[in-house]
């Protein structure tokens, strides 16, 4: 048996550690995935090794024999593991499932509109947006004060006082 699991088990339930009045005391922490929000619990007394002392004396006083005896009744008394009970399914089951299940059409989205209705909405988003762009699909830089393209462009509304 592990020593973790008989750690655990034998510490799983600890008396609550008691006020001066006699009621429970509790213990506040703030986790970080609680974004500041209180985990509030009841404060447990130490954890005990007195099952290190019980063992050492079983394996003293019990005779070898009766030991063993135990061990293999223990032994019988473990399930299989947990793959071992399960029905698996045929290697050609399977692949035959995988095959049917790739030859499907995945529909990503279903349609909204009839074809014609979404050449048209696409003719006129990109009529909207080549008024915009210039042909390379960048907008142009533009003059804050004039409204016009930056490129050569000396403004005409500069005022050389304020520089």
């Amino acid at each position: 048996m592990s020593k973790a699991a008989l750690h655990f088990n034998y510490n799983l339930r600890r008396e609550t550690k008691q006020d001066a009045q006699g009621q429970p005391r509790l213990s506040v922490t703030y986790p970080k995935y609680k974004e500041g929000e209180a985990t509030v619990r009841k404060a447990r007394v130490p954890a005990s090794y007195e099952y290190v002392t019980e063992i050492y004396q079983t394996m003293i006083t019990t005779p070898r024999q009766e030991l063993k005896q135990l061990a293999e009744e223990l032994k019988q008394q473990v399930p299989e593991p947990m793959h071992s009970m399960l029905e698996k399914e045929s290697r050609e089951d399977a692949i035959q499932k995988y095959k049917s299940r790739k030859l499907k059409e995945t529909v990503i989205c279903p349609p909204t509109c009839t074809e014609a209705e979404l050449q048209t909405l696409m003719q006129s988003q990109r009529v909207q947006s080549t008024t915009s762009t210039r042909s390379t699909g960048t907008r142009s830089y533009k003059c804050r004060k004039c409204g016009q393209p930056k490129r050569g462009h000396v403004c005409p509304n500069n005022n050389s006082d304020e520089t």
